[in-house]
């Protein structure tokens, strides 16, 4: 049986609940380092396929190779994994400060990378398992985003009424 944590005043329980915000946050800077990781990997493959990483990056190299020689996909790629993980970064970093916009416009740039990935042709995945891994991991984390909304509702809600009892 959990027990309740009982606090000493409003200002230790709104602390406690930022710090498992800022904690929930963690998952867009992993969702960053997997997308690094798994284009390193594609550089491993020799068919060059991906398994983990933004829809919009698993498209854009898909594209490039079909196209172009796979040495100027893999360079035009490589920067655009860089981008886009930065920006994931960069977001993150702001999310955990606290910023409701930031977490609004990750959220919405995932969700929308979560459905584009529906609709990327099973030829740029290794194995309809690793397309499969790929739409869990991203469902996954627009499930972390709505919870970290719930959680920062809470925040203020408390910030709120700690406000209005001074």
């Amino acid at each position: 049986m959990k027990l309740k944590r009982v606090y000493k005043n409003k200002q230790e329980e709104i602390k406690d609940k930022f710090d498992k915000y800022k904690r929930t946050s963690n998952t867009i800077y992993w969702t960053a380092i997997l997308n690094v990781v798994s284009f390193i990997l594609i550089l491993f493959r020799e068919n060059y396929t991906y398994s983990l990483g933004y829809a919009f990056n698993i498209l854009t190299f898909g594209l490039l190779k079909d196209n172009f020689s796979v040495d100027l996909a893999i360079s035009l790629s490589l920067i655009s994994v860089l981008i886009t993980s930065l920006i994931f970064f960069l977001l993150s970093f702001l999310v955990k400060k606290g910023k409701l916009i930031p977490l609004i416009i990750t959220s919405f740039i995932y969700l929308i990378d979560t459905i584009l990935l529906f609709f990327i042709e099973q030829k740029y995945f290794i194995t309809d398992w690793n397309k499969t891994v790929s739409i869990f991991v991203h469902v996954f984390v627009v499930f972390y985003l709505a919870y970290m909304f719930y959680q920062y509702y809470h925040i203020v809600k408390l910030s709120m009424s700690n406000n209005t009892n001074k």
